[in-house]
């Protein structure tokens, strides 16, 4: 509700759409009556946000390093949000290029970026791969550590029940 307010009042506020579409899809709850509603509101949210941050100038008050810091963590929001709207709906491909730039562009990513690529990665049978996002989650401390860490190791034991036979 906050956040549609300031958007009322600027709807081109990059720091409140990036925060609002990275919100939305985080506590998504498929039993909502509105739920698509959201899905659909956070994805319009995070690409209007990249379309801004594109093109954005730096405030004249902003260092070139307080601008670039804050321009990251703004895309980092925008592409995690964008990465669970598309999980949320089932394109785990999609999912997967976003939740990677999200976590590319900051040096303290999301730890729920790397679990749900892994999720995302295991829906594509590509096991081993799933097993490194896992562990990159399980590596950053937090609550889905010891679930990473599970994780992890199922996946890992599934990409070796897909390896081919040594003869």
């Amino acid at each position: 509700a906050s956040g549609d307010k300031a958007l009322q009042l600027n709807p081109d506020d990059v720091a409140v759409l990036s925060l609002v579409g990275w919100v939305l899809p985080h506590n998504y709850n498929p039993n909502d009556l509105d739920a698509d509603k959201k899905l659909d509101l956070a994805e319009q949210y995070t690409k209007r946000a990249l379309e801004l941050l594109a093109t954005m100038p730096k405030p004249e008050n902003l260092t070139d390093d307080a601008f670039a810091k804050a321009r990251s963590v703004a895309l980092s929001h925008s592409h995690s949000g964008l990465g669970l709207v598309y999980f949320r709906r089932g394109q785990y491909a999609e999912s997967i290029a976003e939740l990677q730039q999200a976590t590319q562009l900051v040096s303290d990513p999301d730890q729920t970026d790397f679990f749900v690529t892994g999720i995302d990665l295991e829906q594509l049978k590509r096991f081993a791969d799933a097993a490194t996002a896992f562990q990159h989650c399980s590596e950053l401390s937090g609550e889905l550590q010891e679930r990473c860490k599970q994780s992890m190791d199922q996946a890992k034991r599934m990409a070796a029940t897909e390896a081919p036979k040594k003869p």
